[in-house]
């Protein structure tokens, strides 16, 4: 009945990090043992502002003095707790004898050893027990669970990393070791997440490292005897700079991965900060990738010297040093501003919230479209499981092996920063269904203007699209507008941002994510602005929209026309496919009447009529000239549920090789989701990344017999579309054929003349189908013949050919 109780009480808690109070979250702690009490002035002259009582358990009387000691000398106490190691009444010993130690105490905050022992919600319903007697108490948890800061404690205190910063600093790990913990600490977690961070040596450099990375600086006991001299600036450092306080923190590479611990904090103002440390015992010179050009002084430098682009260390060492220039406000702030202040202009508020009406569509003409994309084969890459690791630097590795495949275009899946929110709640069924436990989804978004940490940084997407341009390949966003995460990170400041019932609660839309009031001028300011930034500082080439076709069409077309004021040529793609669409707002929209019919066939609902008949019914429907983003797979389709399998293995190499070639013989443009052209079986989620599943790219599939042919097939399909670029919008004709059901065949006469045949056998049957006469097999399936003179094909089961009748 208890847990039902605390479950209960539980629903209605926050979802994100808690504020904690200004005083912890700036503060530096120092750990003193109960008879210490005598240094707590010179602790604090030096600049502690905290300190925490040493021993594991206290009476409250020694707690009582301890306190008195400190709030004397000027500072913040943290008293110990410990829970209890087995108890099945622990619901009621936290609530029967800590919550009235807790209240009834001095103590300004509580270290709890063993809280991992109890579940979260015995300390969730703990923590709203003391919310109205005690406000501003701060509780710590030994230990690092995720879901701790939701609701109940205010940092953690994580055992493992002091562990590894002491293999690092006696060379028994790289230093680079140290990046992936760190990432590993802060992934899926909410934003603002806290951890106490020290040092296990009493050296300075190391305490130098604890101060210089984010979360809250502890010392233990005596060890500021050991970096007395360094100690009282490293404390004036975090009391004047924001960046180590408020900031974000983004790793930098540095010749000496093995060595060195490079990184940049930056201020909510812009100001950035740049931190190099040589972790090691020994002289070093190593040049970092910097952000930008350094001031001319540093900060705070220790055996250290910044010369010519090169840092020189004398041994184990550090250098402090701000970016030069003026200070940049930040993106998510400005783009607010501007938001705010645009949505007053004329412009925003006489924008005609209507959706323009267009009479008789098929008889008009779609937009002309930018030249590249005639001839174009498009490739959308999924971070997480296009490489092991997942991120931006690994995938921007195999950029030249994407480019060797015929790329024109990149669909590049969301970067924004998604939300850590942990409440099923606002998880989609898809996302429970998964059983992986990630709580990210990269379409759940919470911060538009930042580059989420499981993928890189800033500089590693500029990096990425920088590379993507040298190699000859356009860059498309995928940008998420029609939802966002319900820890969003302007929806504190906005909560009318998204839309809401008479309670105040979110209106959810079809993913269980809360709604964008797009008809709030603010709103759409904002996502324009958003888009202005991925074309100006990101140098993308367009956008993806995804479920465009569920935002109105005035929104849409405004859009497209701010977009175009940006950059001339932009490409803009829908996940959807209104007729009218590509009267303004879009280049390409999926080919969903193609892709539903190719589903439902393999699915065993309907036949090849599916295609033949029905899809060009469909399809008849639309604006002359309305132009398709052609696939059968994506992040979507791909995506499985455990223990399902993918189309690849379902239906065979053969069958899915026909629908490639007919989707690369069709109008419009083709595109390969990642992995297609291996003929990857391995299971894919959209949940799934190196820390939830590890599902990815088997490339091993690259040098079997099916995946060398498949990328053979792609190769030969992605020169095809370049040598032929009027395959972009030529006619289509489907030729009848005695089995209809069965096979499905169409043709597509070229301005240069040529002439070209497709026709694939979806069924188990062998065939032999008559075509006219003159086509030669350029590609063939399986056993497939055609005969020039006669026309006669031969198509065996799931086979299929590729014809070319070209004039001498």
């Amino acid at each position: 009945m208890k847990k039902v109780i605390v479950a209960a009480a539980c629903t209605a808690l926050a979802l994100s990090a808690r504020d904690v109070p200004v005083w912890f979250e700036k503060g530096v702690v120092a750990q003193v043992p109960s008879a210490g009490t005598a240094n707590m002035p010179a602790l604090a002259a030096s600049g502690v502002t905290i300190v925490r009582m040493q021993e594991a358990s206290a009476t409250p009387a020694q707690v009582a003095a301890f306190t008195a000691a400190a709030h004397a000398a000027g500072l913040k106490a943290l008293a110990p707790c410990v829970c209890p190691k087995t108890s099945g009444e622990d619901g009621l010993f936290v609530l029967t004898n800590l919550v009235p130690r807790w209240v009834g105490s001095p103590a300004d905050g509580w270290v709890v050893s063993g809280a991992d022992r109890l579940p979260l919600e015995t300390w969730e319903l703990a923590r709203q027990a003391v919310k109205g007697l005690r406000p501003g108490l701060v509780l710590v948890a030994e230990g690092s669970r995720l879901g701790n800061q939701r609701s109940a404690f205010d940092a953690d205190f994580p055992p493992p990393w002091n562990a590894a910063l002491n293999d690092v600093l006696k060379a028994r790990q790289p230093v680079s070791e140290l990046e992936r913990l760190w990432r590993l600490m802060r992934e899926n977690r909410p934003e603002r997440h806290r951890f106490l961070r020290g040092s296990p040596h009493w050296d300075p450099v190391p305490v130098a490292f604890a101060f210089a990375l984010d979360g809250v600086p502890v010392l233990t006991a005596g060890q500021e005897s050991g970096c007395d001299t360094v100690l009282p600036k490293l404390c004036a450092l975090r009391a004047a700079e924001p960046a180590f306080t408020e900031g974000d923190l983004a790793w930098l590479e540095n010749d000496s991965p093995e060595k060195v611990a490079a990184f940049v904090r930056t201020a909510p103002d812009g100001r950035r900060i740049v931190c190099v440390f040589n972790l090691r015992r020994e002289a070093l010179t190593l040049k970092v990738k910097l952000p930008a050009a350094l001031a001319d002084a540093p900060l705070l430098a220790e055996r250290c010297a910044y010369a010519d682009g090169a840092y020189v260390f004398a041994g184990a060492g550090y250098e402090i040093r701000a970016v030069a220039g003026a200070v940049r406000t930040s993106a998510e702030r400005a783009a607010r501003a501007a938001a705010l202040a645009a949505a007053e202009m004329p412009r925003a508020r006489d924008l005609e919230l209507k959706d323009p009406v267009y009479k008789d569509l098929t008889n008009l003409t779609a937009r002309a479209v930018p030249p590249y994309l005639r001839g174009a084969m498009m490739y959308q890459l999924f971070l997480r499981p296009f490489t092991p690791e997942g991120t931006l630097k690994a995938a921007e590795a195999r950029l030249p092996f994407v480019k060797s495949l015929g790329t024109d275009i990149l669909y590049l899946c969301p970067v924004a920063t998604a939300d850590r929110g942990s409440d099923p709640v606002y998880w989609s069924a898809r996302q429970k269904q998964s059983r992986l436990g990630n709580p990210c989804n990269p379409y759940r978004i919470a911060d538009y203007f930042g580059v989420d940490p499981e993928y890189g940084s800033e500089q590693d997407l500029k990096d990425f699209v920088a590379t993507a341009h040298g190699l000859g390949m356009k860059v498309l966003f995928d940008v998420v507008y029609y939802h966002c995460g319900p820890n969003a990170v302007f929806l504190k400041d906005h909560p009318e941002w998204a839309l809401r019932h008479a309670d105040g609660s979110f209106q959810l839309g079809e993913w269980a994510f809360p709604r964008l009031d797009v008809k709030n001028p603010a709103v759409r300011e904002y996502f324009f602005e958003n888009m202005a930034w991925y074309l100006r500082e990101f140098q993308c080439d367009g956008f993806r929209c995804d479920v465009g076709g569920m935002l109105p069409l005035w929104y849409r077309e405004e859009a497209y026309r701010r977009n175009k004021a940006v950059k001339d040529d932009v490409v803009m793609l829908c996940e959807g496919s209104d007729p009218r669409e590509q009267q303004v707002a879009f280049d390409l929209c999926y080919a969903f009447p193609m892709q539903v019919a190719i589903r439902d066939f393999l699915a065993g609902k309907g036949s090849a009529t599916n295609l033949s008949v029905h899809c060009v019914q469909r399809e008849s429907r639309f604006p002359k000239g309305y132009h398709w983003m052609r696939c059968f797979q994506n992040h979507d389709y791909a995506n499985c549920a455990p223990g399902q399998k993918r189309w690849e293995e379902t239906f065979g190499l053969a069958l899915n090789d026909a629908l490639l070639v007919t989707l690369f013989t069709l109008d419009g443009v083709p595109m390969v989701y990642n992995g297609q052209e291996i003929a990857d079986t391995a299971p894919h989620s959209i949940w799934s990344n190196r820390f939830h599943g590890k599902w990815g790219i088997d490339w091993s599939r690259a040098f079997t017999p099916e995946g060398a042919h498949r990328l053979d097939l792609v190769r030969a399909l992605s020169r095809l579309r370049h040598e032929r670029p009027s395959l972009f919008d030529a006619p289509t004709e489907f030729l009848e054929t005695p089995f209809p059901h069965e096979v499905y065949a169409f043709r597509r006469p070229l301005a240069d003349g040529t002439e070209w045949l497709t026709a694939v056998n979806i069924s188990e049957k062998d065939l032999i189908v008559t075509v006219p006469a003159g086509f030669h097999a350029f590609l063939a399936g399986p056993g497939a013949t055609l005969d020039a003179v006669t026309g006669r094909l031969r198509l065996p089961p799931q086979s299929w050919m590729l014809g070319a009748f070209v004039l001498k």
